[in-house]
């Protein structure tokens, strides 16, 4: 569902404060209380990537299951956010003119 309503464009603005609220409400609503109250500020800046078209649904799925479930990414999926990342132009360091 997160994915969906950040890439679908189902709103002309919020969709990815939409898809943030509606992945923390349906975690909140099956009993992952913990979860939902920590969705919102961890996954921010993904969701910010994924509506870039940077994150793929596989990665957000694989890092929605560690915050789900209470766990740091390992270290291959930290890598393929990394790389990920680095497709956005945000991530250059070098001054834009």
């Amino acid at each position: 569902m997160v994915f969906a309503f950040c890439t679908g464009h189902y709103f002309a603005d919020g969709n990815k404060r939409i898809s943030l609220v509606i992945g923390a409400h349906f975690l909140i609503k099956n009993k992952r209380g913990w979860a939902g109250f920590h969705f919102l500020p961890y996954m921010e800046a993904y969701i910010w990537h994924v509506a870039a078209g940077n994150i793929d649904k596989e990665l957000l799925t694989k890092i929605v299951h560690s915050v789900v479930n209470k766990e740091e990414l390992d270290e291959e999926t930290k890598l393929e956010v990394i790389h990920a990342m680095e497709k956005s132009p945000l991530f250059s360091e070098e001054e834009q003119e």
